[in-house]
């Protein structure tokens, strides 16, 4: 199964990504690294994370220890990854997002 990122999604990746750099380079990495695991553990078993807001169609896999879990749905032929969002922001953020 292939794996799609909208691109509002990777915006919140970049900017996530850009604020952990400016506290550190190491904690950046990390957390680079904990969204690459987390892509990984999502294509190896797309339906093994909760749904998100009881939806049935989006899930949502948790990028521990860091508070940006990554929102996704499944499509027939892929992954379709809609946000990579902080705890703090609203519940529904990047559910209108396809």
């Amino acid at each position: 199964m292939k794996i799609s990122v909208h691109s509002l999604a990777q915006r919140d990746y970049s900017r996530a990504l850009d604020y952990y750099e400016q506290e550190s380079v190491a904690l950046a990495e990390r957390f680079e690294a904990a969204i690459q695991q987390g892509f990984a553990k999502i294509i190896a078993s797309p339906k093994a994370f909760p749904y998100h807001l009881k939806s049935q169609i989006y899930r949502r896999y948790k990028t521990a220890p860091f508070l940006y879990p990554i929102v996704y749905r499944l499509k027939e032929d892929e992954i379709r990854i809609i946000a990579i969002k902080h705890e703090k922001q609203r519940p529904s953020f990047g559910m209108n997002r396809s």
